[in-house]
């Protein structure tokens, strides 16, 4: 079955007996997983050190959450915000 949101993924979904058919058990393992650039992995790993949200950065840096997702991710670039990611969350050089 294809996912409804995307139409790409494929989902595995098993109606549990003897229970309502809207529960299932979503199987994840062929959805697509995207992993964090180098400097990604920095961000997130200040994040949870200085208990900061991905929200929290992004407004202190004035861009949106989505945005910053894509520098985590390594799908943009984000040089305008690299200097102020590392002085906001003292990452070294």
């Amino acid at each position: 079955m294809r996912c409804p949101k995307c139409g790409k993924c494929y989902l595995r979904l098993l109606a549990l007996s003897g229970e309502d058919d809207s529960k299932a058990v979503i199987d994840t393992s062929q959805l697509n997983t995207r992993k964090y650039s180098a400097f990604g992995k920095k961000i997130v790993k200040q994040l949870v050190d200085k208990n900061m949200t991905a929200k929290q950065l992004a407004d202190a840096l004035g861009t949106t959450p989505q945005y910053l997702n894509k520098i985590i991710h390594g799908e943009r670039s984000g040089e305008k915000y690299i200097e102020a990611i590392k002085s906001i969350l003292d990452i070294a050089a």
